[in-house]
């Protein structure tokens, strides 16, 4: 019987333009080997830069698979597993991890990149999310001000000093 499960981790936040490290576990959880399947990976690329994708490793069993790649595809908007893909013996996982950064966009709507992975084999789909909340560097102004802006030598000058937090944490 073929059956597989499908697994997406990331880190629960990060800053803007930030890295996010994504990891991807397919399992063979059936009792024959995967042989035809089909893995992509569709980021939210308005909140995520694609260009900048690193660390890619794609790994069965804890071995590095050669021949396999991991690319982004324009026409579908997604990443997808192509190449040599390897044969999933049952009982093991295929775990495809790699990096890309976060983008500079307007949190008020939304602070979140929403990601979804999809695994199909035969007639089985699965997917799985990684939801990343973004957080900005605490921001804030400083302003300076006095009541008593011309003072003698021994004179004394009162400063008042205003902090503001213009960030959201």
């Amino acid at each position: 019987v073929t059956d597989i499960t499908i697994g997406k981790t990331a880190p629960i936040s990060v800053v803007q333009e930030g890295e996010i490290a994504y990891t991807l576990t397919l399992t063979n959880v059936g009792n024959i080997p995967v042989k035809d399947y089909v893995l992509v990976d569709k980021p939210d690329t308005t909140k995520v830069d694609i260009a900048q994708i690193t660390g890619v490793s794609i790994l069965l069993d804890g071995q590095y698979v050669t021949g396999a790649t991991f690319t982004y595809n324009t026409g579908t908007s997604q990443f997808e597993l192509g190449g040599t893909k390897p044969e999933i013996p049952a009982g093991k996982s295929l775990v495809v991890n790699y990096i890309l950064k976060s983008k500079l966009f307007d949190i008020t709507s939304s602070n979140e990149i929403l990601n979804t992975v999809t695994a199909i084999t035969g007639d089985i789909t699965k997917n799985a999310t990684a939801n990343v909340a973004i957080i900005t560097n605490k921001i804030g102004t400083l302003d300076k001000s006095t009541s008593t802006p011309i003072i003698n030598q021994e004179g004394i000058a009162t400063y008042t000093l205003k902090v503001v937090n213009t960030g959201n944490v």
